[in-house]
């Protein structure tokens, strides 16, 4: 009968052990867990941080054309063509994040052939100059499959990082996507629908359209005059 009597409290004991063990297990999983968290959050490698200077002209080729932009007078100028409507907020946004480039880790390049990154033929090229006088330029490779990010060294640095994809994507627009749509009147009461001949509509790739029906012309002077 002692022995009966004891037996729940040895279990009871045996329960509460292995519950102390569990707790203590658990703890310095989840510790490890938050420490192993922490240090992914925090193992980013600085490229480029610029304090206070801004990117005051910067060019990138796409489609095997040129683009080439300068801040100017708080406004940004397509140089090929400075009466061309640059639509200064979208410009603005792609260069914001030109002052403080971050990388995801620096690659360990020890025997390997600089073009398996890509790099020899980059899939961009992106020029920058600066408020403070300083310029770089950044070659774009391929993007890892792995994991999905790419490869970048720009000017002056001996190092190829790895950086997220997003940071080359903001550099692949079109110039008739920077095209800033104008809105205007035609302020001439002598002109009439009936005095214009045809209407030719250029969009921002430099492709035209020639309207010349009556109801055409009719449609389109109404939206103008």
């Amino acid at each position: 009968r002692k022995k009966n009597k004891a037996l729940p409290l040895i279990i009871m004991a045996g329960v509460l052990v292995a519950l102390i063990v569990g707790y203590a297990l658990l703890s310095a999983y989840n510790a490890k867990k938050a420490e192993e968290e922490a240090n992914t959050e925090t193992s980013t490698v600085e490229v480029l941080k610029k304090a206070s200077a801004i990117p005051v002209a910067f060019s990138y080729d796409i489609k095997n054309q040129v683009l080439e932009f300068s801040y100017d007078n708080e406004e940004w100028i397509y140089i090929k063509d400075n009466t061309f409507p640059v639509d200064n907020d979208t410009v603005t946004k792609m260069v914001s994040g030109l002052t403080d480039i971050k990388a995801v880790s620096v690659v360990n390049k020890d025997g390997a052939d600089v073009a398996d990154f890509g790099l020899e033929s980059p899939a961009l090229t992106l020029s920058v100059k600066y408020s403070d006088g300083t310029d770089y330029t950044f070659k774009f490779g391929i993007v890892n499959s792995y994991n999905g990010y790419q490869y970048m060294t720009y000017t002056g640095s001996d190092h190829i990082y790895m950086v997220e994809s997003t940071l080359a994507s903001t550099f692949t627009k079109e110039l008739k996507s920077l095209y800033k749509a104008e809105i205007w009147t035609l302020q001439n009461d002598a002109v009439t629908a009936e005095d214009v001949t045809s209407i030719t509509i250029e969009s921002a790739d430099g492709q035209t359209n020639t309207i010349e029906d009556e109801n055409g012309i009719e449609a389109l002077f109404e939206l103008v005059y």
